[in-house]
């Protein structure tokens, strides 16, 4: 592949992002993968190094159940560096950002009749590898959006069927430690990992959840319910941690603040909600937001 047929294939893909379907993106960069290549087959995996039961390579065939654990573990971390792939096989594998904590392998092979891959098709799937994860994650940040932004102004994110996060709107973490304040990581709290398991509205500490399958995915959004929509995002937690019984110099250590901008706010979050103390304010936040929840 030349100079310019690379960066056509490159340009192609981030155009595409922009207009596929989330569920159609991925199978339609493997052919064109497995064209540029000549691959008799390909297929696009994401998990964890840090346990094989997180990984999707199993639906591939590359991990057998029936060997031990400690073999499973070792097959995957060669899958996921490359180490010692057959001849009729390439592979590009990388961590994931930050904000998923997994990794991702994308897999070309051919046929044992076909002549095995050569080193100059080994560098050119790792140059176009990061190109083709970027264009992934373009694909996922506009889904997100459109589904969030422009159907209703939900925060939003995309997680797999563990829990674990692939990519959010930039809202979402906020409405998170709402709920959650203490929550950190890159995997949902438990009861959002029960809501991903079996999608159904339901409301959890304010908040209106809902779960739907996307591409393999599940898209979780939520929306904030009653009057914590009045108040600001550091407001709403400062209320929260109120009426869950935080002292003011508790929830100054809890958010990083002195405990005057704590009693300031907790004034001002008082006026704005017309209530006198934090009985009232736990009956006003949550007030009606159960017939909300669908």
């Amino acid at each position: 592949m030349d100079t310019e047929t690379f960066s056509a294939r490159v340009l192609q893909w981030h155009e595409q992002a922009a207009t596929l379907a989330l569920h159609q993106y991925r199978p339609w960069v493997l052919a064109q993968l497995a064209e540029d290549l000549h691959g008799t087959s390909a297929f696009w995996a994401s998990g964890s190094l840090l346990s094989d039961t997180l990984h999707d390579l199993k639906q591939h065939g590359a991990l057998d159940n029936a060997y031990p654990s400690e073999v499973r573990s070792q097959s995957l971390t060669h899958w996921l560096h490359g180490v010692r792939a057959p001849g009729h096989r390439i592979q590009f594998s990388c961590s994931d950002d930050l904000q998923s904590g997994l990794s991702t392998i994308v897999v070309l092979e051919r046929d044992a009749s076909q002549p095995p891959f050569n080193e100059n098709e080994h560098n050119q799937l790792a140059m176009l590898g990061p190109h083709l994860l970027a264009a992934w994650r373009r694909c996922q940040q506009l889904h997100v959006y459109a589904k969030c932004v422009l159907e209703g102004g939900d925060a939003g994110a995309l997680v797999d069927r563990f829990g674990y996060l692939h990519m959010t709107d930039g809202r979402f973490y906020s409405l998170l430690r709402r709920s959650w304040p203490l929550w950190g990581g890159t995997q949902l709290p438990a009861e959002l990992r029960d809501l991903v398991a079996s999608p159904s509205p339901q409301v959890i500490g304010g908040t209106r959840w809902r779960a739907a399958v996307a591409d393999g995915l599940v898209l979780l959004t939520g929306r904030p319910l009653g009057a914590l929509t009045l108040l600001k995002p550091k407001e709403q937690l400062i209320a929260l941690s109120l009426v869950a019984g935080a002292s003011y110099r508790e929830t100054a250590s809890r958010y990083v603040m002195s405990p005057n901008t704590v009693r300031n706010n907790a004034a001002r979050i008082f006026r704005k909600l017309g209530v006198r103390n934090r009985q009232e304010l736990g009956l006003r936040l949550w007030a009606g937001h159960i017939e909300h929840a669908v």
